[in-house]
């Protein structure tokens, strides 16, 4: 099964877009735009127009993902095994827990949180979210750098 990397389904989430695993995103891609303490940073397109930034890191288990739309959401994808359609999620940061519910897309899950959780997000150290039994663990070392880098990204229009 082809497999899609982290930045292109941010991009496809940011569109909007409940797609299944394994689909093609047609139009949407990707610009290398720079990396940054263990994330890789890139410019998000769905064909020439400007979606968005991401950034990614590799984990054990997969990818844990944070992404900026042009239009000033925040977006946070990880890679684990989760039913397809909205379910409900526990994320717990540096001991700090929020109960919510995230899109589940077979091998992905991906919610817009609040400012709260990106904060924390921001200046935590350890990410740990659950969906149905699954779990995701990852570092959020570097993540205050790349979400700076994300944001200065989107507000130079991935340029």
């Amino acid at each position: 099964m082809h497999r899609q990397s982290l930045s292109a389904l941010a991009a496809a989430s940011l569109l909007g877009l409940t797609l299944s695993a394994g689909a093609s995103f047609a139009g949407t891609s990707e610009r290398a735009y720079g990396d940054v303490n263990g994330w890789n940073v890139v410019a998000l397109l769905d064909g020439t127009r400007f979606t968005g930034c991401a950034a990614s890191h590799q984990q054990i288990d997969g990818q844990a993902g944070i992404a900026y739309s042009a239009d000033g959401n925040w977006m946070l994808l990880f890679e684990m095994p989760t039913p397809q359609g909205e379910i409900p999620a526990q994320m717990s940061i540096d001991g700090r827990s929020w109960n919510f519910s995230v899109i589940g897309q077979g091998n992905r899950v991906s919610f817009g949180p609040s400012l709260q959780m990106m904060d924390a997000v921001r200046a935590g150290s350890r990410l740990t979210i659950s969906v149905q039994g699954a779990s995701f663990t990852t570092t959020l070392t570097g993540s205050s750098a790349a979400m700076t880098m994300i944001q200065t990204c989107v507000n130079r229009r991935g340029g």
